[in-house]
């Protein structure tokens, strides 16, 4: 399919990087979503449970300074597929958690499959939709939103009635499906599969807009 007869509504590929979308706004929601019950259950005080949320960053940003250029070397199929999986990991990590090391381990690789995924969806789309960036980015924001969304609220109204393992479980197995759509859908060719040279590095780093745009 060229890439100007996609159509965001009906494309796969685009679905399944909607979907990954998802779950990144899962995994950034379900710290604060879950984190009075880990006071209980785990026995953290406050300032161990704000470190929580410091390696979950700090994942997400590992991943997002090294991702970039290993997106565009060696494609997205892979990595979005392994930060899927990755994602899923940490959240049956989190369900079966039982200290505070276990947690903190947990948040840090919930961080980098969620940044991964993050990251590498939103610059799919971006190479899928030339001249409509926008538009298309836009509106696999929408997902992210929703992920962030109703994770609380899931958690608010089944913690009672199947536990806080049980729904971290199943929300394992959700973030799951992006990683078989990733698996099983084509992908476009890697943009830069033989390299980048030194002094092209060089040279894109002294481009202004670009290291304003890092500082922001």
């Amino acid at each position: 399919m060229r890439e100007q007869e996609r159509n965001f509504w009906t494309d796969p590929l685009t679905w399944a990087c909607s979907s990954g979308l998802f779950v990144f706004g899962i995994a950034m929601a379900i710290l604060g979503a879950i984190l009075p019950i880990l006071f209980e259950r785990v026995e953290i005080d406050p300032s161990q449970a704000g470190s929580l949320f410091l390696l979950l960053n700090l994942g997400a940003l590992i991943i997002t300074v090294g991702g970039g250029p290993a997106f565009d070397r060696f494609g997205f199929k892979i990595q979005l597929t392994a930060c899927s999986l990755l994602t899923a990991v940490a959240l049956f990590w989190l369900a079966q958690s039982e200290s505070y090391e276990s947690l903190a381990s947990a948040s840090f690789i919930l961080g980098l499959g969620g940044g991964g995924l993050n990251i590498g969806t939103n610059a799919l789309v971006s190479d899928l939709y030339p001249g409509r960036q926008s538009v298309a980015l836009n509106r696999i924001g929408v997902f992210f939103g929703l992920g962030t969304f109703l994770m609380p609220l899931f958690v608010g109204a089944l913690l009672r009635s199947i536990g806080l393992e049980m729904i971290l479980s199943a929300t394992a197995i959700l973030a799951c499906l992006p990683a078989l759509l990733f698996l099983t859908l084509p992908f476009p060719r890697s943009k830069q599969a033989g390299g980048i040279s030194f002094s092209q590095m060089v040279s894109i780093l002294r481009n202004p807009y670009l290291l304003l745009l890092g500082l922001l």
